[in-house]
């Protein structure tokens, strides 16, 4: 192996990896996210509903960056992941 294909190597591992790391903060951050909009949910349904928009348009954002980078799985994975987080939360009944 070359020196190209090894600089290639190592460069495709840390975008890789700086993905996965942006892509957790973004899901704890959506999480907390979540709550808050949960909690204001009932007392300020029209600013909830806004929250919950501004998450959609950044996921959105989020899955057209991946998609530029190959890396779709990744985002069903993430999705997937909050998706499950809050129908649990939903689920339980402890969003407030």
């Amino acid at each position: 192996m070359n020196y190209a294909e090894v600089y290639l190597k190592k460069q495709a591992q840390t975008r890789r990896d700086t993905l996965r790391e942006e892509l957790e903060g973004t899901l704890r951050d959506m999480r907390q996210t979540f709550d808050i909009i949960a909690k204001d949910f009932n007392n300020y349904p029209k600013e909830a509903s806004e929250k919950l928009q501004a998450l959609e348009k950044e996921l959105s954002g989020i899955y057209q960056r991946m998609k530029a980078e190959g890396q779709e799985e990744g985002y069903k994975l993430l999705t997937e992941d909050l998706r499950a987080y809050i129908l649990s939360r939903l689920n339980k009944g402890n969003v407030n």
